[in-house]
């Protein structure tokens, strides 16, 4: 054996060694600048930032707790810091944060116009830009583009009027499709599969002028077809917006039906800008679906139009995200009624005021059922779909926090450049300054609270408040008028299981793209029997 063989393991031992400390010294540099970033506000220490997909995959760990999701853990978290606003500074990856719970430092963050200092990361806009930038994943002045074109659409009153008329119609074809226009009772073990189909079908109908039948026929063999393409994309959103483009064109089947149903979505959906711009100016009438709605504003407005890829952009995130979100919500709804009889009574006793028995309710009803849509915004508030807004500070900047706690004395913070700002929407809504016993369900909390108000805060607040919050208002009590008038709802319950016992096994946070709840199995009966 020469010298240099002798040599080489006793180098490599060192190298090893100079690494490691290098590597020690780097981190402990970086948490240290972690937390002078965010003025050494008290908070979490962790090894992984919560938001990144290492720190995701093992959150709920001791040592790494992840998102709090219940209600008891986020009721207490800022409790246990005695603030409202705290940090969290990882020391291995990731940027520091801070996380807030308070309507007022959250205001301040989302704060729009040119000399707002946070802007979206750019990762969280790649997640909402698979078809094209739009309005959720730009920034000033690109985001001020997209809103003055999309507004049109989302303020004309036939968009609602078509919107109310759709959904009752989709509503009137699942109970016959499903089999329920020929029975007493129903039992439904998984509620959701209803009414994402529903909601999906609304959205399709409304949002792209395509009236897709209930029980669509499937595609033969390895063919997609459109209808496949647009439910495939609905039920797996989070595939296609989270799975990078090379593990989507892998050579395996499942992933190959995907990319063709991709591909599918795309050609159609390039082909009808086409067409739909083509009859703008001709003697058709101009449809009234957001889709067509959204390409006339664009024409109209010249040279600051939107590209195809942005037309299409939008229109996707705006109402595939709603799908889901609304989906969410309205299985939500239907377990709360068979938990709370009484207030499932409080709400028919309403609709039988305002539309009675025999008739079919219109969209101008809709100002007038204020109880349907308290039930709508109090679950919302208790799951919230979009239960985290984030930003990134693009420079320098401060903060006013309470001075200690929840003082209304206030104190002034600096944060450096690069520091996550995470808005907990769920923190804000089980936030005891705004809501008294927040963790109860009590929809008469928003009995003659205004739908504009920031109070409201799922749908984000501010200049950028989600443009498509009234669309899902209106579509949320056209369906619960016409189902609350039909059935009454009841949990189906497990042998000797109560119905407190029943709530912590199924309406359990589900974290998906959206905030859901567990598979929820209910019973229905028709409040009207057939054989009477």
């Amino acid at each position: 054996m020469g010298l240099y063989d002798t040599f080489i393991p006793v180098d490599w031992f060192y190298l090893a060694g100079a690494f490691g400390v290098v590597f020690i010294v780097s981190r402990v540099l970086k948490f240290v600048n972690g937390l002078k970033a965010v003025s050494w506000l008290p908070g979490l220490r962790l090894p992984l930032d919560q938001m990144s997909p290492p720190g995701v995959l093992i959150s709920y760990c001791r040592w790494n707790p992840g998102l709090y999701l219940t209600w008891n853990e986020r009721f207490t978290f800022y409790q246990g810091w005695n603030s409202e606003t705290v940090s969290s500074v990882p020391f291995l990856l990731g940027p520091p944060s801070i996380y807030t719970s308070s309507l007022e430092v959250a205001r301040q963050i989302v704060s729009s116009g040119p000399k707002s200092a946070w802007v979206k990361p750019i990762a969280t806009s790649q997640t909402t830009s698979v078809w094209g930038d739009n309005i959720l994943s730009t920034n000033n002045p690109e985001w001020r583009k997209h809103r003055r074109i999309l507004g049109p659409a989302f303020t004309q009153s036939s968009t609602y009027t078509h919107l109310w008329s759709a959904a009752q119609r989709i509503y009137h074809e699942m109970t016959e499709s499903e089999g329920w226009d020929m029975r007493d009772e129903v039992e439904i073990p998984v509620m959701q599969k209803l009414t994402f189909r529903f909601a999906l079908n609304v959205i399709l109908s409304t949002g792209f002028g395509i009236d897709l039948p209930w029980d669509s026929p499937p595609g033969q063999g390895d063919e997609v077809t459109l209808q496949q393409a647009l439910r495939l994309y609905a039920d797996h959103v989070t595939f296609f917006v989270l799975v990078p483009k090379w593990i989507q064109r892998l050579p395996f089947p499942w992933l190959k039906k995907m990319s063709t149903a991709y591909g599918v979505l795309h050609d159609y959906m390039h082909t009808q800008v086409a067409e739909r711009r083509a009859g703008i100016g001709g003697e058709a009438e101009l449809k009234s679906d957001i889709f067509s709605l959204l390409i006339h504003a664009n024409e109209e407005d010249g040279k600051l139009s939107l590209t195809d890829s942005e037309v299409i952009g939008n229109v996707f995130s705006l109402l595939f995200a709603g799908h889901e979100t609304t989906a969410q919500t309205f299985t939500i709804v239907l377990g709360y009624l068979g938990m709370y009889p009484d207030v499932q009574r409080e709400m028919y006793d309403e609709i039988i005021r305002v539309v009675g028995r025999d008739r079919e309710p219109v969209y101008e009803d809709f100002g007038k059922l204020q109880k349907i849509l308290s039930l709508f915004f109090e679950c919302v508030r208790l799951y919230p779909s979009g239960y985290l807004m984030i930003r990134e500070a693009k420079e320098d900047t401060f903060l006013t926090i309470p001075k200690d706690g929840w003082s209304s004395e206030t104190r002034t913070i600096a944060i450096e450049k690069g520091t996550h700002a995470i808005i907990d929407v769920v923190g804000i809504q089980l936030n005891p300054r705004y809501f008294d016993n927040p963790t109860r369900f009590d929809p008469s909390r928003w009995y003659g609270v205004s739908s504009e108000s920031e109070t409201v805060s799922a749908w984000s607040i501010g200049p950028r408040t989600c443009i498509g919050r009234k669309f899902a208002f209106v579509e949320a009590v056209c369906f619960l008028t016409l189902f609350i008038r039909d059935w009454h709802v009841e949990p189906i319950l497990r042998k000797g299981e109560s119905t407190e016992e029943w709530r912590e096994r199924v309406m359990v946070p589900k974290l998906m793209l959206s905030l859901g709840v567990q598979d929820v199995p209910v019973k229905l009966t028709r409040r009207t029997s057939r054989k009477q």
